[in-house]
């Protein structure tokens, strides 16, 4: 059996399996939380959830940085500076949830949240997020995908269970306390499986030695730009239920949420394989990066071709089904918000994968794209949900066939510049 789990395709097939049914949980929640919450109290949980889905999609660079970390050092090594930056980012983090407590009436204000108690349950779990990402991250680094999935799994299940019914208990602060539970279950299913140790908290209250702090200073200018990369991607994925809130009412935003919330679902699917593939990114061999990100942009095509089809067909008929009689119509809504999600996974493929090969070009993709969604929306796309989100797709398509120009003309330059030389 062991021989079978060290094999690429077995664990890859087992992490998709189990990573499929764990997205499958995660997005049966929100059916539930609609029809038991009125649409302002989900909202509320829509919103929370979306911060928080923003605030630790920096903490992806971990994965990044680890997959970067275990093929640049040895295994010692790299738990070592794994451990540093475990231990720096709860630090910062932890002061984030003092400041986040403490400014809660103006986070209040902005995003129209009801219920103030949110802000609770929410700190912690961000809390706990940074473990279970630092954790994932580093045995993604060490090809663990089966224990990976195994505590992606037991998670959703838990958040799932546990949301439900807190949420029926306490409504959106007892199901964000649900979420709470299902970080919790991850994090013991991480530690208590068997294999490679997960970084240690020894060091956790102590102060920062000298040795930390030069492992850190070592590769500080990486992870700032793999934060960036990270951080700009993860924050714009889930933007449009923050720029709902701000534009529109709560009840129109709350239904919105919804709708968003079945179109992200495509972005997690598509970035399943992210996490597969980026292992396999050499750091030289330009024929094994292009096989291997040719292969995976056919399967998004193919994802995106058979998305927009199934909308275009079912949406009228299925999403009153799925989410309630109110959102008869909204089959728009869902479309161009499928297709704003699975362009921005492409657009993380790529950039992740120069990201592994240590090419600061991706902070220019990343940054073109997030610069065009955070401008272009709020000029011309606050009339309506559908105007917004459409906005929002084409502004992302905008910022890659940016970045594409001006990628072509430093190469044109490049070639004249070495002609003139010859």
């Amino acid at each position: 059996m062991k021989k079978n789990l060290d094999n690429f395709y077995v664990k890859s097939t087992l992490f998709t399996i189990l990573s499929l049914v764990a997205a499958l949980c995660n997005y049966a929640l929100y059916p539930f939380l609609v029809r038991i919450l009125p649409p302002s109290e989900f909202g509320d949980f829509a919103v929370a959830s979306a911060t928080l889905s923003q605030v630790l999609s920096i903490l992806l660079a971990i994965n990044i940085i680890s997959i970067y970390l275990v093929k640049k050092y040895n295994e010692e090594d790299a738990r070592a500076y794994t451990q540093t930056v475990q231990k720096a980012l709860l630090w910062l983090f932890g002061i984030l949830c003092v400041l986040m407590l403490a400014c809660w009436p103006l986070l209040q204000a902005v995003f129209k949240i009801e219920h103030a108690l949110i802000f609770i349950p929410m700190a912690s779990v961000l809390i706990l997020s940074i473990l279970l990402t630092v954790w994932n991250g580093y045995l993604q680094g060490n090809k663990e995908l089966v224990r990976i999935g195994i505590g992606t799994l037991g998670a959703s299940l838990a958040k799932l269970m546990f949301a439900v019914i807190l949420g029926l208990l306490a409504g959106s602060v007892g199901a964000m306390f649900g979420v709470l539970v299902g970080a919790l279950a991850g994090i013991a299913l991480l530690k208590l499986y068997p294999g490679i140790k997960t970084p240690s908290l020894n060091t956790l209250f102590k102060k920062m030695s000298h040795t930390e702090l030069r492992s850190l200073l070592r590769i500080r200018s990486y992870i700032i730009e793999v934060a960036l990369v990270v951080g700009t991607l993860g924050f714009i994925q889930s933007y449009d239920i923050s720029l709902s809130k701000v534009f529109f009412a709560p009840e129109l935003a709350g239904m919105y949420s919804g709708i968003s919330i079945l179109g992200a679902a495509l972005y997690y699917l598509a970035f399943i394989l992210v996490w597969i593939i980026l292992p396999e990114i050499s750091m030289d061999n330009q024929n094994i990066n292009r096989r291997v990100l040719t292969t995976t942009y056919k399967l998004y095509l193919a994802l995106a071709i058979a998305a927009v089809t199934g909308i275009t067909l079912l949406g009228d008929s299925l999403l009153p089904v799925i989410l309630g009689p109110a959102y008869s119509g909204k089959t728009e809504w869902l479309l161009f918000g499928a297709l704003y999600q699975l362009t921005i996974a492409s657009v993380a493929l790529y950039a992740y994968s120069l990201l592994v090969r240590r090419k600061k070009r991706a902070v220019l993709l990343a940054g073109l794209v997030f610069a065009l969604c955070i401008t272009l929306p709020p000029i011309f796309g606050s009339t309506s949900p559908a105007t917004m989100i459409l906005t929002l797709w084409l502004s992302a398509i905008c910022g890659v066939v940016l970045y594409a120009i001006i990628i072509a003309i430093r190469q044109l330059f490049r070639h004249t510049d070495s002609k003139t030389t010859q």
